[in-house]
């Protein structure tokens, strides 16, 4: 039987001089493997350890240098204002708010979906004054509206640096599943693409891509029919078929990994207010000193992170601040996407699949999703709930042309989901240069970048420091749009 587990090996005989050493922000991929890996078999390359180094200290709580922000006054809410913290009690906004100290910046972190449940576990966890505010629950929002694959095979035609990134991110998910321990989020099943049944285009298509793969090191195999069956018994495949494997790829429960970090992040001091939205970021010579809540409330805070997906701009209009994200409206929206929850009779698939009809994902409990392009742009041209049920009715019929395992099955849920699509399809990542204070992460990657971009954002906040990796990514190629719009009001 193959071995779909999480094929994770810890390397815990290597010095702390060297895993110091191996955790340098640079921007070639640390957990590239190498060309004589890639040259195995799927069968042996499913049984593979990824190697990587120990990461004892995964959860630092090694205090850096503070960034240079101003602290703010003290918080004077209305006393009458309640919300709903993480636990269930409900409480005056004054008493989930800490004040501000030097040596204890506070930071407020708007939006509880997977890249905000990330930074804010990150920070809390290194001792900041971490706040939440969340208008929903946790990763209620595009998080829970995502076919949530895990990869980096997807950005191959990207630019590198977000090729890279991806290929970083989706190797610190093996290293989050180790830290969330119990609380399993994440399942590294790989994923199977396959080729268009006709055609040798496709098929040359596909080969192309695994060589490219190989040769930037990414774990990439070409199967055969019989090699795809062992990894999902359930594929029907004629012989002409071609597939290719990525053994390190895999699938999140998106809304449990937001919970559980936001419940670390609870745990190490954060307060978390559910069900609050943000009305306005409030600024005192241009630096932000807090926001205020549609109840009429206010939150105290020396820096804010905006982590509101779809959402952003929203906040960042009224400070002609432009974060242009794909318009959800369109006919034509890229940002429109359509997820289908199905049981299948013979339980969930093995892995994850994407073919030119249907691409599927595992989910807990024996279900599964459905999704495919040519779904979101008919969905985008036609959001009834009558189109909505005819392409659900589609997408299970593909599935089950595709996989016996849908044979039987039934469709539970159609949800349109609205993607954190920034208008150039690129991560959004980095401090607003005209306002003190403010910080911004959106990317429609999110399932996928979250670990890392935490990651990488709690060093730039907490220490002060400008990580690399991040520079193509900053806010600021915004920035001459948003001069030219403020000109012509």
């Amino acid at each position: 039987m193959i071995d779909t587990c999480r094929t994770v090996k810890h390397a815990t005989n290597t010095p702390t001089s060297a895993r110091a050493s191996q955790r340098t922000l640079t921007a070639s991929p640390r957990w590239a493997t190498s060309a004589a890996a890639n040259s195995r078999p799927i069968a042996n390359v499913v049984a593979a350890r990824l190697e990587r180094p120990d990461d004892a200290g995964y959860l630092d709580t090694v205090r850096g240098p503070l960034p240079r922000r101003p602290v703010s006054g003290t918080y004077d809410p209305d006393p009458s204002t309640k919300a709903t913290t993480y636990d269930g009690s409900t409480q005056t906004a004054s008493a989930v708010i800490t004040h501000a100290t030097l040596a204890k910046p506070r930071i407020l972190v708007i939006g509880a979906g997977i890249i905000g449940t990330s930074i804010a576990w990150r920070l809390a966890a290194r001792g900041a004054s971490v706040n939440v505010i969340e208008a929903d629950s946790p990763g209620g929002g595009t998080t829970d509206t995502s076919l949530a694959w895990v990869n980096a095979s997807s950005k191959l035609d990207s630019s590198r640096e977000y090729f890279d990134l991806a290929v970083r991110a989706t190797a610190e998910h093996h290293a989050l599943a180790d830290a969330l321990g119990a609380a399993r989020c994440f399942f590294p099943t790989g994923n199977i693409e396959i080729s268009r049944e006709s055609g040798q285009a496709d098929r040359d298509r596909l080969r192309s891509k695994v060589a490219r793969l190989q040769r930037r090191g990414y774990r990439a195999e070409l199967g055969e029919v019989r090699d795809l069956r062992q990894l999902d018994p359930g594929l029907k495949l004629p012989a002409t078929a071609v597939g290719a494997y990525y053994a390190d790829e895999g699938w999140v429960d998106g809304p449990a990994m937001a919970r559980a970090l936001l419940e670390r992040a609870r745990s190490s001091g954060a307060k978390v207010l559910l069900h609050t939205r943000a009305r306005q970021l409030v600024l005192k010579d241009d630096v932000v000193t807090g926001v205020r809540l549609t109840s009429r409330g206010f939150i105290g805070a020396d820096i804010v992170v905006i982590a509101t997906g779809r959402w952003t701009q929203d906040l960042l209009s009224r400070l002609r601040v432009d974060v242009p994200m794909a318009d959800v409206e369109s006919r034509d929206s890229k940002a429109v996407g359509l997820l289908v929850t199905v049981l299948p009779t013979a339980g969930s698939p093995r892995t994850v699949v994407h073919s030119h009809k249907v691409n599927w994902a595992p989910r807990p409990s024996g279900y599964a999703v459905l999704a495919s392009a040519s779904a979101d742009r008919a969905i985008a041209r036609n959001r009834s709930a009558k189109m909505v049920k005819a392409t659900a009715g589609t997408l299970l019929k593909r599935a089950a042309d595709l996989s016996e395992g849908f044979a039987g099955a039934s469709v539970e849920r159609a949800r349109i989901g609205l993607r954190a699509l920034p208008i150039d399809g690129w991560p959004v990542c980095g401090w607003i240069n005209s306002i003190g204070g403010l910080y911004v992460v959106v990317t429609h990657s999110g399932i996928t970048l979250a670990p890392l971009l935490s990651q990488l954002v709690a060093e730039e906040i907490f220490d002060g420091v400008d990580v690399s990796v991040l520079r193509p990514f900053r806010p600021s190629r915004f920035d001459s749009a948003a001069s030219k719009c403020a000109d012509t009001d």
